[in-house]
């Protein structure tokens, strides 16, 4: 209820907005349209995934990965209703869990007296070239905007999960891959605050991005290793190596609030949001099907030129 109550409140004092609807569209705010923009992207983001099962005695547990802080830079460049964008996404994610494993019979049971240690990570680089049109252009005093979007999508994704346990494997998944996705952006101006010859609209955004990559997948590991008496037999997990291309579809998701500053022909925005994103059909050692997901808080500064 106290959550209803301050988003009630913050509409009530946007209401100049509704009274002055005309006077939000005007000349000085019109000619400060940027025709390029940079911006930068930080992400306090935690990786949400199937397949990181640990085998502790008191049943079965997961290592789930707390947030952890990355970064995308992008620039964007304007020509009337089109424009054209690139930008970077980094993240990297090392986390670990105790944990008091399972004892199994005939295997080798000096490791399994105290506590292990799990360890997970991922490295997570991805570059996007993106073509838009922006429906704006059509009619500028609207409130609500359209931008459909495609483009290309570079992606490295490395990996690796590690129970220390001296009978089962270290695995790793090292992917790389190229596709196409498209998607919509909407924006809806909630309020509209001007002073000083400044204009400062107040929005609501909301993105959908779907699309699929053409990747080649490294993987190892994930077995547990062959044991002769309570001798552990490695060389069958190490040479056995898997290399697979396959089709990889992934989704996004964004919703937040960006607010923007428009004076003196400066244009800028603070947009923060919460952000997802699911690849499906993903790959662990031997395993298939494992969903990779991420997402979290994103808090973006864009400077228009």
């Amino acid at each position: 209820m106290k959550y209803l109550t301050w988003i009630l409140c913050s509409l009530t004092l946007c209401s100049g907005h509704f009274i002055a609807a005309e006077d939000a569209c005007h000349s000085e705010c019109e000619d400060c349209c940027a025709n390029g923009a940079v911006y930068v992207d930080y992400l306090y983001w935690k990786v949400n995934r199937s397949g990181l099962t640990l085998p502790s005695n008191k049943g079965p547990t997961n290592l789930t990965p707390a947030h952890h802080s990355g970064f995308r830079l992008g620039a964007r460049g304007r020509c009337d209703c089109w424009d054209f964008g690139v930008r970077y996404t980094y993240f990297d994610n090392r986390d670990s869990k105790k944990f008091e494993p399972v004892i199994f019979q005939g295997v080798n049971q000096s490791e399994a007296i105290d506590n292990l240690t799990a360890k997970y990570s991922i490295d997570y680089d991805i570059i996007d070239i993106e073509l838009g049109y922006n429906f704006d252009c059509l009619c500028a005093c609207s409130d609500v905007s359209i931008r459909p979007f495609a483009g290309a999508k570079l992606a490295w994704i490395d990996e690796e999960f590690n129970t220390q346990l001296e009978f089962l494997d270290k695995v790793s998944t090292d992917f790389k891959g190229y596709g196409l996705y498209a998607g919509a952006e909407g924006n809806w101006t909630l309020c509209n605050w001007q002073a000083c010859g400044c204009y400062m609209p107040l929005s609501l955004v909301l993105k959908g991005t779907i699309g699929i990559l053409d990747g080649e997948f490294k993987t190892s590991g994930g077995d547990i290793i062959i044991i002769s008496g309570v001798t552990t037999n490695r060389n069958i997990a190490e040479n056995a190596r898997k290399k697979e291309w396959i089709y990889v579809p992934y989704h996004e998701l964004f919703a937040g609030l960006n607010l923007g500053y428009c004076g003196s022909c400066v244009d800028a925005n603070l947009m923060v949001g919460y952000e997802t994103q699911t690849w499906s059909g993903w790959r662990q050692g031997f395993i298939q099907d494992v969903v990779l997901g991420l997402g979290g808080l994103v808090v973006r500064l864009n400077l228009g030129f």
